[in-house]
């Protein structure tokens, strides 16, 4: 279970700029370790350029309408406290939060016992501690292993099916 693909996705437009900070606290560690380095930008993100200047290593992946197939073939994911967050938990992939704003530290989901590693607020985050928290998690597979079944604890799979059953039942009582 080693760690081989991770992925950098913060949204349509990533207000706070979290891809270049996670790039800039573990791009070194990840070539070094012959990680590759997956980034999703949406439309609205203003510094494509600057990434794949400063970053030549990395898959850049623009405003994609299929980040479930980067989801399922990565081994780690950054992502803030969104919707992602569901994805990531129905692939069942270890991912590490930084939350965008006040407000996305309150969501539900994004929480350690739902099988993630929740930062908080991304701002007040150091390169440093972003980068050891990374690290332990791609040197810890057990750690790696807990989350995943902690993610597969919330059936999120298969949802529209449960969701249909449940509408169906309430319907046939």
């Amino acid at each position: 279970l080693e760690v081989k693909n991770i992925l950098i996705t913060f949204g349509g437009v990533d207000p706070n700029n979290y891809t270049l900070k996670i790039l800039h606290s573990i791009s070194k560690f990840c070539l070094n370790n012959d990680i590759k380095i997956n980034v999703i930008t949406g439309l609205g993100y203003k510094n494509n350029n600057n990434l794949k200047t400063i970053f030549s290593e990395i898959r850049l992946i623009k405003n994609t309408k299929f980040i479930s197939n980067y989801i399922r073939n990565s081994d780690i994911i950054f992502t803030s406290a969104g919707r992602t967050t569901f994805e990531t938990a129905s692939f069942e992939i270890p991912s590490i939060v930084l939350c965008q704003n006040k407000r996305e530290t309150t969501h539900f989901f994004a929480k350690e016992k739902n099988g993630f590693i929740n930062l908080g607020l991304g701002t007040n985050l150091s390169n440093n501690f972003i980068l050891s928290t990374f690290s332990e998690l791609c040197f810890n597979i057990k750690k790696r292993k807990s989350m995943k079944e902690k993610l597969k604890q919330n059936e999120l799979r298969f949802g529209k099916k449960r969701v249909l059953k449940l509408i169906n039942d309430e319907i046939n009582e």
